[in-house]
């Protein structure tokens, strides 16, 4: 009986010492979508149609949404965390942006990849 008893100790035990051997890989996790080429990313090309697309129509004009424009490179970069930050959060959030549409994982990596950049300013 007690050869038994050590015996599932023991399996127990293995069970615990190999669920701790997982390891995350973010790559794995989180894929970039196949298609999405984020190496030479512009704001002409690529940044801009992406805020004119979702953002413009309610962050332009004489009544901008939250009083924040987007309607050229010097406010669009200069606000650069803040839309990456908005466009990342979960839609469900709150401060969630554009509201109730989840943007493509290509889009959100582009403007990651050009906010890392530094936001240039390159006319490609």
């Amino acid at each position: 009986m007690k050869s038994g008893i050590k015996f599932l100790i023991l399996i127990f035990m293995s069970g615990l010492l190999m669920s701790g051997c997982y390891y995350d890989n973010e790559e794995e996790l989180y894929p970039a979508p196949d298609d999405c080429d984020t190496t030479a990313v512009s704001f002409a090309t690529d940044v801009q149609p992406i805020i004119n697309d979702n953002c413009i129509s309610c962050h332009s004009g004489n009544t901008p949404s939250g009083n924040l424009r987007l309607e050229n490179y010097s406010q669009i970069s200069a606000n650069a965390n803040n839309i990456y930050s908005r466009i990342s959060l979960p839609v469900t959030d709150v401060n969630h942006m554009p509201p109730g549409i989840q943007l493509d994982d290509c889009i959100i990596l582009k403007i990651k990849t050009w906010l890392d950049n530094g936001t240039p300013d390159n006319k490609k």
